[in-house]
């Protein structure tokens, strides 16, 4: 059984698809009221539990062999921020693999954890990191280069018609990697010699001046204009984010040092140690493009949502089976 965390997020649930499609059994750790249901077609298992809860991810580990932790906070709010739940959760969660004997343990973090950022994302990550490498548990840590689909969504806020303000630098060097490719790596680093007890960047196959790429972006998107460049490094950050005000100080910083610096990767060794060819940055923009974003089309939400009752179900910690699960609602073109 293999732990997934960050299930309902687009990079786990991503890796929990492509463990299902090799017919290997998940259980997705995931919080009641989430929405978990856009994986009930894969067969994963769920254990509702939280990060901030240690007892739910001792109780959530309990028989499993494998964990790929791919939980992450985006923007923090007063009860979920990085230090409860991207530092303190990702420990209690080391502990609960150790507790539980698990023989390999998969971390999904930031590039910008391995780059001495001053900034509680990138710090509660690189001490989280920290922890893993001490706790002797066999690990990987899969240190990703910012993901190309975020600078799709860019573009196709702009093709939207807005103006969205980007914090980043037009000289910067980056080397943009599909989400795909990171699930992927995270489900070869289970196993593949090259992987144990390594910590790696990864990136795309491309390496590219963030200006470049996103225009490129705004090509493919039909984006008659372009975002609204604002000036990269810390202190600029700093001084906007106290504008911003308290929830999105910190988004900000990360989103300034993130995009604001050059993040090189070659990945030309290790895609070939581990036999996985890179999506080129042109045809995973194309695909990010033209997939529709959960519960953004209503009829494409009809058709796909199942069991739609549970979203706003509480439940006790515990495993709810597949098989197990009830129909769910009617869809509304029903009697």
């Amino acid at each position: 059984m293999i732990l997934v965390t960050g299930a309902t997020g687009r990079l786990g649930g991503q890796i929990v698809r492509l463990l299902r499609a090799a017919k290997m059994d998940v259980r997705a750790l995931v919080r009641a009221g989430s929405e978990y249901f856009w994986l009930n077609d894969t067969g994963c298992t769920y254990f509702f539990g939280d990060l901030r809860d240690p007892q739910s991810l001792r109780r959530a580990s309990k028989g499993c062999s494998h964990v790929i932790h791919a939980a992450g906070v985006e923007v923090e709010s007063s009860e979920n921020h990085h230090s409860v739940t991207t530092l303190q959760g990702s420990i209690d969660l080391v502990e609960a693999a150790k507790l539980r004997g698990v023989q390999h343990f998969v971390m999904v973090s930031c590039i910008g954890a391995g780059r001495g950022y001053e900034n509680p994302h990138f710090d509660s990550q690189r001490q989280a990191e920290e922890h893993l490498r001490a706790s002797g548990l066999s690990h990987t840590i899969l240190r990703c280069a910012p993901f190309v689909e975020e600078f799709a969504k860019l573009a196709k806020d702009c093709a939207d018609g807005e103006r969205p303000r980007f914090w980043g630098s037009k000289d910067a060097q980056i080397s943009p990697l599909a989400r795909r490719d990171a699930a992927l790596f995270s489900v070869a680093s289970l196993d593949h010699p090259s992987a144990k007890h390594a910590t790696l960047e990864i990136g795309g196959p491309e390496t590219m001046k963030m200006e470049d790429l996103v225009q490129r972006a705004l090509d493919k998107a039909g984006a008659s204009s372009g975002p609204i460049w604002s000036g990269a490094g810390s202190m600029v950050a700093a001084n906007l984010a106290r504008v911003a005000g308290r929830r999105w100080k910190h988004w900000i910083q990360r989103q300034a040092l993130l995009y604001g610096e050059d993040h090189e990767v070659d990945m030309g060794a290790m895609s070939e140690s581990m036999g996985l060819p890179l999506t080129p940055v042109d045809q995973a923009l194309d695909e990010a493009l033209a997939a529709w974003v959960p519960g953004q089309d209503p009829e494409d939400r009809n058709e796909k949502v199942v069991h739609r009752q549970f979203q706003a179900t509480v439940y006790a910690p515990g495993e709810v089976l597949w098989e197990d699960l009830p129909d769910g609602p009617m869809r509304e073109t029903d009697d």
